[in-house]
C-alpha cells in the first residue's frame, strides 16, 4: 500500500516552502507566511503524527486531527526548498491544515525545523525507489537514516565549500635564541609546556588550542615527569625556579593565547567572550593565534617536557595538571604538505585528504586538533601547518573524515570547478576529473 501511494505520486501537486538562505532549515515564520491554519487554544485540537517510510527521496507521514481518520502528507526535500502535498487539498497554490499542522509539528520546538536528514535527493534508484546508500529502519518513534558505513560523507548540492583563497597577510618570522631548560636551586624543579585542546566541534568547544607552561619534578634521568606541579598562570617565577630567555618568551606567548582562545557556548552554536556571533572567533584573532603558534614553535621543538591535554574545558585549567590526562607530545618544525587521492567509484567519486613529510604520505588523525595536523600512526606528533588556507582547509575535511564522495551527476554542476582549483593548489593523484 505504502510503494503503490508513493507511485501515484506523479498525479499530486506540491506546495512549494523556501528554506532559510544555505540551509536545509524551515522556520515558523516561513510556514506561518503561507498559510491562515492555527492551532486553536479552545476548543483543544488533537493532532497526532507519525512518520512512516522514506522512499524515493519522499517522506510519508501520517496525520490524524481530533477524531478524524489518517491522512497521508508527503514530503520532499530540495536544495533550497521543501516541497510537500497529501492525500486531500494541498496543491501548488494551497497549504491544506493536514500539511500544515504535519510540518508545525516538525518545526515547533525550535522554531524551526532542519530537514538535512532527508535531503538525499538523486540517491534513490528511480524503478525501485530504494537507496543502497542508506541504512532506513523505523524505530517507531521516528525514522533512523544513515549513510552505511562503507560510503564517506556525501556533498550535495547547496553544501558550502572551503574558501581556497590565498591568505594575504604574512607570517612573522625571527632569529631565535634557543636555550636549554633550567634546572632550579635544587636540580629538580622544571618548566614543561602544555597543548591545551578541546574538540571544536562538541559542546565544551569554548577555546582554541592555546599554550599553557606547568612546573614539574623530573625523573632522575630527566626522561620523564616523575610529578607535576601546577600550570603557571602568574608572571612571577615559581618557586626555586628561574626562567630563562626562551622561558620569559613562551610566558609571553602563552599569556596572549589565554586571553584570546576564549570561546563560549550558546546552545548548539559558539560564541566569542566579547558576545559578538560567530561559529568560533572572528578572523582577526584566529589570525593572531595561529601567528602565535607559529612564534612559539622553534622554542617548543627545542623542550624537553611537551605534553598534551584534552580539557573538556578552559574552566579545567588551572590547578594542578591531571596526570592522567597528560599525555607526552611533540613539536616538529617540520611543514606538512597538504595532498589529495581521486577515485573513480562508479556511481560516484571519493575525495580523500593526506599530507607529506620529506616526501612521506601520511594518513590524518581523525580527531584533528586546530592548526595543527598529526599522523594516525604517531597522533601525538604535531606538525604546524604552513598557512591559514592550510588551516581552513584541513578543518573542512576534518568534519568528515578527512574523505567525502560527491555523486557523478552533482559533481559537473556544483563541485567539478571547486576540485579543480583544489588541484591547482594542491598536489592531486587519481584518474580524470
Amino acid at each position: 500500500m505504502v510503494k503503490q501511494g508513493l507511485k501515484a505520486l506523479r498525479n499530486f501537486k506540491f506546495f512549494e516552502l523556501p528554506f532559510e538562505m544555505g540551509t536545509q532549515k524551515l522556520s515558523i515564520e516561513i510556514l506561518n507566511r503561507h498559510s491562515v491554519f492555527r492551532r486553536p487554544k479552545r476548543p483543544f485540537l488533537r493532532v497526532k503524527t507519525r512518520m512512516i517510510t522514506y522512499h524515493n527521496n519522499i517522506l510519508l507521514m501520517g496525520i490524524s486531527l481530533g477524531e478524524e481518520e489518517e491522512e497521508k502528507v508527503y514530503i520532499c526535500v530540495k536544495a533550497n526548498m521543501l516541497l510537500v502535498s497529501c492525500s486531500v487539498d494541498t496543491d501548488d497554490s494551497y497549504l491544506s491544515q493536514y500539511a500544515y499542522f504535519t510540518l508545525e509539528g516538525l518545526v515547533l520546538g525550535y522554531n524551526y525545523g532542519d530537514f538535512r536528514k532527508f535531503y538525499w535527493l538523486d540517491f534513490f534508484d528511480g524503478e525501485t525507489g530504494k537507496c543502497k546508500y542508506l541504512s532506513i529502519t523505523n524505530n517507531g518513534k521516528g525514522l533512523d537514516i544513515v549513510l552505511k558505513p562503507k560510503y564517506a560523507f556525501f556533498l550535495k548540492p547547496g553544501h558550502q565549500m572551503v574558501s581556497l583563497a590565498k591568505d594575504d597577510f604574512v607570517l612573522e618570522k625571527g632569529m631565535v635564541d634557543i636555550d636549554a631548560d633550567v634546572l632550579g636551586p635544587d636540580e629538580n624543579c622544571v618548566i614543561g609546556y602544555c597543548l591545551a585542546d578541546t574538540n571544536l566541534s562538541s559542546y565544551y568547544s569554548n577555546h582554541y588550542p592555546f599554550l599553557i607552561p606547568y612546573s614539574c619534578f623530573p625523573t632522575k634521568d630527566r626522561g620523564k615527569v616523575k610529578c607535576y606541579l601546577k600550570f603557571i598562570k602568574e608572571a612571577h617565577n615559581p618557586p626555586g625556579l628561574s626562567y630563562t630567555a626562551s622561558e620569559e618568551r613562551l610566558y609571553e606567548l602563552s599569556k596572549e593565547m589565554v586571553d584570546i582562545a576564549a570561546v563560549r557556548n550558546r546552545g548548539d552554536r559558539c560564541v566569542d567572550k566579547e558576545g559578538d556571533e560567530a561559529w568560533l572567533m572572528s578572523r582577526a584573532r584566529v589570525r593572531r593565534m595561529f601567528q602565535l603558534w607559529h612564534l612559539a614553535l622553534p622554542f617548543l621543538e627545542a623542550k624537553v617536557f611537551t605534553h598534551y591535554y584534552f580539557t573538556y574545558g578552559m574552566r579545567n585549567v588551572k590547578g594542578k595538571p591531571r596526570r592522567g590526562c597528560m599525555d607526552a607530545c611533540v613539536f616538529s618544525q617540520e611543514v606538512p604538505e597538504l595532498c589529495f587521492l581521486w577515485t573513480d567509484k562508479g556511481d560516484y567519486y571519493e575525495l580523500e585528504m593526506r599530507f607529506k613529510i620529506d616526501g612521506k604520505r601520511y594518513v590524518p588523525y581523525r580527531w584533528n586538533t586546530a592548526f595543527f595536523i598529526s599522523g594516525n600512526d604517531d597522533r601525538f606528533r604535531f606538525f604546524l601547518l604552513g598557512s591559514l588556507r592550510d588551516y581552513r582547509v584541513v578543518e573542512f575535511f576534518g568534519r568528515y573524515g578527512f574523505k567525502v564522495s560527491v555523486l557523478k551527476g552533482d559533481f559537473e554542476g556544483c563541485f567539478k570547478g571547486f576540485v579543480e582549483e583544489l588541484g591547482k593548489v594542491y598536489e592531486m593523484a587519481g584518474g580524470k576529473r
